[in-house]
């Protein structure tokens, strides 16, 4: 009878895998949204970029009466060197191209590496403005 007294109350198995499965639901909820967040915030970063190569690109023509351009052939060190610029981005390639019916005017486009929004671009013109944006989850 002693005995039975000092037995305490514990958590059975079911119990537990219950609150596994709520968890597993939760977070199940969650990552979906936090996906795009993350696609959103590198979104954010290249827009940032192309204001930069924009700013730069207004430089550089002061100083050399033209536009840069290295397309299809841009890398960012290219960019860089070129721009005076210190872009690092490893979810996005950058390239500038030569617009306008003269081709007096540029185009700097950041496409998306990998993951959700792959292969679409985002854009700048000599025109200023806002980033053109092609995926969704940037806007």
């Amino acid at each position: 009878m002693l005995f039975l007294k000092v037995m305490k109350r514990a958590l059975t198995l079911i119990e537990l895998l219950m609150v596994a499965i709520l968890i597993g639901i939760m977070a199940a909820m969650a990552l979906p949204n936090y996906s795009k967040h993350l696609e959103r915030g590198r979104g954010r970063e290249a827009e940032a970029n192309l204001a930069l190569i924009y700013n730069a690109q207004k430089r550089y023509r002061l100083d050399n009466n033209i536009y840069f351009t290295c397309a299809p052939n841009c890398t960012a060190d290219s960019i860089n060197e070129n721009l005076t610029l210190n872009i690092q981005d490893a979810y996005f390639n950058y390239s500038i191209g030569s617009s306008g019916s003269n081709e007096s005017g540029f185009i700097a486009i950041a496409t998306r590496r990998d993951r959700d929004c792959q292969g679409k671009i985002m854009s700048i013109t000599d025109n200023g403005g806002p980033a053109q944006k092609e995926c969704p989850a940037w806007q």
